[in-house]
């Protein structure tokens, strides 16, 4: 099925591919991350002073989805996806949602649902990249505020405080256009 929706002014063609679960696999990516500072020191004759040894740690996990379904034509598709988690076992229907941009013939898989279950997965990193709006026209127009504010302002502490000012202003009013953006996205799936 394929449908055309709106968000920010922009005309984004949704193609979805709805069928039986015939098989699926799920596998999990864990990605650790550390680091080990200080420790050290000396000891003398039961006295001494010794620092002790900091670890950090970080982990991140992605998990993988594959899955065949058979649409209602007898056609068999595969998907292999990130980040998704989907929950669905053989025989439930699932229908899964591709974005494409305007012009381009590629997009990324932005929501999975199985019919059976009534359950709803959204990949909120894929929807974002697609939705966000153009960050460097937030920077050009964060540019010309500093120069206006720069020809007309005198004073350097004036002319800081109004450059920190529009550069704080412009990323908080574009992070605010990124999540309403999204959002309306999610409304249109």
């Amino acid at each position: 099925m394929k449908r055309t929706i709106s968000v920010n002014g922009i005309n984004y063609r949704l193609e979805s591919i709805t069928g039986k679960v015939l098989a699926t696999t799920k596998s999990m990516e864990t990605s650790v991350q550390g680091s080990v500072s200080g420790g050290g020191g000396r000891l003398r004759e039961g006295s001494g002073k010794l620092s002790a040894v900091e670890l950090n740690l970080a982990s991140t996990t992605i998990v993988h989805d594959q899955f065949f379904l058979e649409d209602d034509a007898g056609r068999e598709h595969s998907f292999q996806l990130q980040g998704f988690n989907v929950a669905c076992r053989p025989g439930n229907s699932l229908t899964v949602t591709a974005a494409f941009e305007p012009g381009k013939q590629r997009g990324p898989y932005v929501a999975v649902r199985n019919n059976s279950t009534q359950n709803h997965f959204i990949n909120e990193k894929a929807l974002r990249s697609l939705c966000s709006p153009n960050l460097l026209l937030y920077l050009l127009a964060c540019l010309g505020a500093i120069i206006l504010e720069y020809k007309i302002l005198s004073g350097f502490f004036l002319i800081t405080g109004c450059i920190l000012a529009t550069i704080v202003g412009t990323m908080v009013f574009y992070g605010i256009k990124s999540e309403t953006y999204l959002q309306d996205f999610k409304k249109n799936l």
